[in-house]
């Protein structure tokens, strides 16, 4: 039993990274005439790489933190109606808060890296 819900946490987290990797280079292709026009005004690679990894963090926090909130109700009521596998590990909950951010961290560098090659002349003409 132990086995299969790790293999489902895993299959979880790598779809999760997916999504958050899928999105970011939807947002960054949106965001393309303002990111050529940043660069053209004078922010560096660096500057767009942080301003997408920061993005990307924040759109995570924002899903980690709630859905941690959430499995610890969630792992409470189950011990409280006396269920031995919902019990509540603080150090698992803090585990999942760390691989959370560096899920982000991980799937927000290629959207970054992405966004950070653009040639401003061509991002700005393509989306103008």
């Amino acid at each position: 039993m132990l086995w299969l819900l790790i293999a489902l946490g895993i299959v979880a987290v790598a779809a999760a990274g997916a999504i958050i990797t899928i999105a970011m280079l939807g947002a960054m292709r949106q965001r393309t005439a303002e990111i050529g026009l940043r660069r053209a005004t004078g922010a560096s690679a660096a500057d767009i790489r942080q301003e997408v990894m920061i993005e990307t963090l924040i759109i995570v926090v924002a899903g980690g933190v709630p859905g941690v909130a959430f499995g610890v109700a969630l792992a409470t009521a189950l011990s409280g109606a006396g269920l031995a596998l919902a019990r509540v590990d603080w150090v698992t909950f803090a585990g999942a808060a760390i691989a959370c951010a560096l899920l982000a961290v991980v799937c927000g560098a290629v959207p970054a890296r992405a966004a950070a090659a653009m040639e401003p002349a061509t991002a700005v003409r393509n989306e103008v």
